[in-house]
């Protein structure tokens, strides 16, 4: 959507690292993921934090990531079961969903979608000025008042994306992220 617009936040966006079940290791940062192969998706939030992670790591003296790119979430579950990655980083639902599903993998460890840099959130968004967004909003506040929101957010295993309001067009991601 070209031009000005209205956005009002409804979920946090949450990433996680999926892991074979039984690893002990958790990632908490970029030395969590040095000199590991991580399998992620081309083009997206997590593949600018990983690339960013990667980088310091060099700064740093440890070694790089050896980052995967697969097609598909699914090429990345025989990936993971054969070790040929050691883990998988992408949205939080997918990750959780196939967790919760699938009982080969675990989750090593959740971030936010906006990286180091500032709480990434999922947003509706409209023409700027056209109105609805307003509404949507109030709409997600009351959702959120009566307990609704949180019981479909923890029914789903998301409770992790929750927010406690929905703000019209909060502070966004940098425009160099």
């Amino acid at each position: 959507m070209p031009g000005p617009r209205d956005t009002a936040p409804r979920n946090l966006a949450v990433n996680r690292r999926r892991a074979r079940k039984g690893t002990r290791r958790r990632v908490r940062g970029p030395a969590g993921v040095a000199g590991k192969t991580i399998a992620v998706g081309t083009a997206t939030n997590q593949e600018k934090i990983l690339l960013d992670w990667s980088e310091r790591n060099e700064k740093a003296g440890r070694r790089p990531v050896d980052i995967r790119y697969h097609p598909k979430t699914s090429d990345t579950h025989p990936a993971l079961r054969s070790g040929r990655i050691d883990a998988y980083f992408g949205p939080n639902p997918s990750v959780v969903y196939h967790v919760n599903t699938a009982g080969r993998t675990q989750s090593i460890g959740r971030f936010s979608g906006g990286g180091d840099v500032v709480r990434g959130t999922i947003a509706a968004t409209t023409k700027k000025g056209s109105g609805p967004v307003g509404a949507y909003a109030a709409a997600l506040r009351a959702v959120i008042a009566d307990g609704s929101y949180r019981a479909v957010l923890d029914r789903w295993g998301l409770g992790a994306e929750a927010l406690t309001t929905s703000q019209i067009n909060p502070p966004g991601l940098p425009r160099t992220h």
